[in-house]
């Protein structure tokens, strides 16, 4: 049994633009079962899912430009097959500056939005972009006790001999996250 459960996100930074610009301190908790999240247009419905995505996932999908700019701090507890876990990010000018991940407690990792509780564990660490990448793609697939899916890509012309191309965790997150139906 592999499970994924959301227990609370929070997101801070500061937000530029016309529309209600200034700092932003939000806080977002999942209860059991199904969460609605309901606003009018252009009120970050879309973004909410899209900042999932980035700490889930290791790397942004259609996270939009400038909400990526308007982010400093992301924490993300959940619940993978049962154990507590926070996911962190710190974040300038769009960019990863650093990123842990946590075990602990609910309460625990709640407490460590802005510093490691004593009693949380720190699992893994990254630096940047691609490291966080690397870093959630590796846990996950641990986690979720996953083995890189292989696949057979034909070649174009007869000229070229076809490829095995090896999927991690981003092939596994598109299931948990299709793309939109334009997509």
């Amino acid at each position: 049994h592999r499970s994924i459960r959301l227990d609370r996100l929070r997101v801070r930074g500061e937000k530029a633009g016309e529309v209600e610009p200034g700092p932003f301190d939000e806080t977002f908790v999942f209860g059991l079962g199904v969460t609605v999240i309901a606003a009018d247009n252009l009120r970050g419905k879309t973004s909410i899912l899209e900042v999932l995505t980035l700490v889930l996932r290791g790397e942004p999908r259609n996270l939009q430009a400038d909400v990526l700019s308007w982010l400093r701090e992301v924490s993300l507890d959940v619940h993978i097959n049962g154990q507590s876990i926070g996911f962190r990010l710190s974040l300038n000018a769009s960019e990863i500056t650093g990123g842990c991940i946590l075990a602990g407690s609910i309460a625990d990792l709640a407490a460590s939005d802005d510093s490691i509780a004593a009693c949380v564990a720190e699992l893994a660490c990254a630096r940047g972009n691609d490291d966080w990448a690397e870093q959630v793609g590796a846990f996950m697939m641990t986690q979720l006790g996953l083995e890189e899916m292989q696949v057979f890509n034909r070649a174009r012309t007869e000229d070229e001999a076809g490829i095995i191309k090896s999927h991690g965790w981003p092939s596994y997150f598109g299931v948990i996250y299709p793309p939109s139906g334009a997509d």
